[in-house]
């Protein structure tokens, strides 16, 4: 009897033992159950959007305020994502291309990316697309096609972007992608560059007007029960045809609601494109300054409760963000992520230091500034490091674009990393020897001493404004002269193109008699400056 009794008492024990365990799971999943949305229900949306990063993976160590890295920056999506879901809200992380090219980290090793991809890979991105620093040296086209573009499968989106091979072209990334979310929501992304023609010659660029003439392109449109339209595009959202044939291209399809991430331009913007709040952009800075943050509710009639802000990305801003303090923040992928950077700057020696300057240089400064950058570059450091050392037969006249300077130069000791930073292309010289002087000016859209003269913050355009933003150094050019004109290989693309348009063809070119290359250059002149 006593042995029944116990057994029964235990059975009875066991049993209550396993109800409440299942009541507390009960309880545990309707906490964190996601219940997907009615139709036509109206449902909030947040999306985090990053472009030109550049490289900037490891903070901003000349400015102190923006002290986040892309450890915490995987850490904030984790806990904003996590957020989200348990609000009932959607939480959408994008990126619009040029992830290399600014940094020691990305640019010192031999493929450019060969450090920066891996880190990325972390990022819970819901879709990027390509930008045409990404696409354009062909080693660096071969290592994302081979590991970087696979992790992320379908949400790698290049709607106009192909890998060449002898077998023919394939698609580098996906044309679309449809996310079908949690919450019920089904969002349609597709990535487009703008109509780039220095792209690497294992890659083809498709004109944007035939990509959205595609097959695929009505096919992208013709999908069930999309909510809204999400486009990835390295394009300029403010004088870019190719903007303007993307959003003509849609509109022609549907009226859902569309978002167009932008990038290329560095510049923080935001527009609403129509009047019934159903369309807009936003392009979010570079080199991981901001992150821009778009938060609305997505209504049957369009966006409704639309706010956007470019949030700074110090870690003081991603606390708020994710809810967390310092103590709780970081996230195992974060940790992993700064612990995987750390170890590629030790490899890569990027704290080495060259020499010191006493004044920071900006590339936004006028030549005319003691504190410009181009100013120095073009006429203190080339002359220096590259035209010392060259014999031509009449005088040189130096000129960049005037995106060839990609950062300041800080006052202080200068690291390899603030050199790549600087100028991170590593190019070679090149020089139309025997120019008349006329046809220099002509070229040069000369108007005094310094040629180019800088319009605005260090924008100067070659005449008739087909190239890059043009700086020249500080040579008077007389039209009864002739002068051997000097710029670094990849600016030949487009003053070839001028010469074509001005004169029916281009001056034979040569490569300057140099071993400097842009990179080498600086650095030769920074070690002859003591610290």
């Amino acid at each position: 009897y006593q042995r029944r009794v116990h057994g029964e008492s235990f059975s009875k024990r066991a049993n209550m033992f396993r109800l409440c365990v299942l009541s507390l799971l009960l309880v545990a999943a309707a906490a964190h159950q996601v219940f997907p949305r009615l139709p036509n229900q109206p449902q909030v949306f947040q999306i985090l959007h990053t472009t030109d990063i550049h490289g900037w993976l490891n903070a901003h160590p000349h400015t102190p305020a923006l002290d986040a890295d892309i450890g915490d920056f995987i850490s904030l999506v984790e806990h904003m994502k996590n957020n989200a879901a348990v609000a009932g809200e959607e939480l959408l992380v994008f990126d619009s291309g040029d992830l290399i090219e600014g940094t020691g980290l990305s640019d010192a090793t031999d493929v450019h990316g060969e450090y920066i991809y891996p880190v990325m890979q972390s990022v819970p991105y819901d879709g990027l697309t390509i930008g045409n620093h990404d696409i354009e040296p062909p080693q660096s086209v071969d290592f994302m096609r081979k590991q970087f573009i696979p992790a992320f499968g379908a949400k790698y989106i290049t709607s106009n972007s192909f890998y060449k091979s002898d077998s023919g072209n394939t698609r580098l990334g996906s044309y679309y992608n449809v996310i079908d979310t949690a919450q019920g929501n089904r969002i349609l992304t597709l990535g487009f560059i703008f109509n780039f023609e220095q792209n690497a010659n294992n890659t083809v660029v498709e004109n944007v007007d035939a990509a959205v003439a595609d097959p695929l392109f009505d096919e992208a449109m013709n999908q069930q029960g999309i909510d809204l339209i999400v486009i990835a595009c390295h394009i300029d959202p403010t004088t870019g045809v190719e903007f303007d044939q993307i959003y003509n291209a849609v509109r022609a399809k549907t009226s859902r609601p569309l978002v167009l991430l932008t990038g290329h331009r560095h510049i923080e913007y935001y527009k609403v494109l129509d009047s019934s709040n159903t369309a807009l952009t936003i392009e979010s800075g570079k080199y991981f300054e901001v992150i821009g943050r778009l938060r609305f509710t997505l209504t049957p009639s369009g966006f409704d409760q639309l706010e956007h802000t470019f949030v700074k990305t110090s870690l003081t801003n991603f606390y708020q963000l994710a809810n967390r303090t310092s103590s709780n923040f970081i996230t195992p992928a974060g940790t992993a992520a700064k612990k995987q950077i750390q170890k590629y700057v030790q490899d890569l020696d990027l704290n080495h230091v060259y020499g010191c300057v006493n004044l920071t240089y900006s590339p936004y400064d006028s030549l005319d500034e003691p504190t410009s950058l181009f100013g120095l570059f073009l006429n203190v450091m080339i002359p220096y490091s590259v035209l010392s050392h060259v014999t031509t037969n009449n005088t040189v006249v130096m000129g960049v674009n005037s995106f060839s300077l990609r950062d300041s130069l800080y006052s202080g000791k200068v690291n390899k990393n603030d050199v790549y930073a600087v100028m991170p292309f590593n190019d070679t010289f090149a020089y139309y020897p025997n120019v008349p002087g006329d046809k220099l000016k002509q070229l040069l859209g000369a108007t005094g001493p310094h040629s180019a003269v800088l319009r605005g913050s260090c924008k100067a355009h070659l005449a008739g404004a087909t190239l890059p933003p043009f700086v020249v150094a500080n040579v008077t050019i007389d039209s009864d002269k002739t002068y051997d004109f000097a710029t670094q290989e990849y600016d030949t693309f487009h003053i070839d193109q001028k010469m074509v348009s001005l004169w029916g063809q281009a001056l034979p070119k040569q490569p300057l008699p140099t071993d400097q290359s842009t990179t080498t250059a600086i650095v030769n002149w920074l070690l002859s400056q003591s610290c």
